[in-house]
């Protein structure tokens, strides 16, 4: 999914140069209609644009995704105390410095393991087997879909015959034509 820039490059662009000419953050943010925290956005930005130029304000309209590989070399380079996630940010063209910070948090809660890609909603499907373990003969369980209950249609099927065997009532709130109480 894109996204975009609340602040556009030549607002930026126009922001930086007005900084660098000696005007203060404060009545730069002021004059823009922007809350007093963007102040630290329009020092970064100027560090950026002295770093990388016109370039530094040039973002993807779509979401960069990052090799494990550089991944674990930016860490270590923020790690060994070479750089800060700043630098890092401008030297690998980073959108923001956040993002290093996040990596080097999840490497530190998981290790490399923390650094593969998770993108997306998280999967909130309990895998079958395990609810399998917990149900008894009579229970009800209860979807929007039959999709939220596997993740294909011969799957599906197979496990909606095989709780139903059970005596499992099956509702499906989006649904409804295939409860299991239809076919009783």
């Amino acid at each position: 999914m894109g996204r975009k820039a609340k602040y556009s490059k030549e607002l930026k662009l126009e922001i930086v140069k007005r900084y660098l000419k000696g005007e203060s953050a404060s009545a730069l943010a002021k004059e823009y209609g922007m809350s007093k925290s963007m102040e630290k956005n329009i020092m970064y930005w100027t560090r950026r644009f002295e770093a990388m130029g016109d370039g530094g304000f040039d973002y993807s309209k779509t979401n960069n995704s990052y090799s494990k590989d550089l991944k674990a070399k930016i860490i270590n380079e923020y790690l060994s105390g070479q750089l800060n996630s700043n630098e890092l940010s401008y030297k690998y063209k980073i959108s923001s410095p956040a993002i290093v910070k996040e990596w080097v948090k999840k490497y530190n809660e998981s290790g490399e393991d923390g650094l593969s890609e998770s993108r997306g909603r998280p999967s909130s499907k309990e895998p079958l087997e395990s609810i399998n373990k917990k149900i008894r003969f009579c229970d009800t369980l209860v979807f929007d879909s039959v999709s939220r209950m596997s993740r294909n249609s011969e799957e599906g099927f197979k496990d909606y015959k095989m709780l139903y065997d059970k005596g499992i009532k099956l509702i499906f709130l989006n649904e409804p034509l295939i409860n299991s109480e239809v076919f009783d």
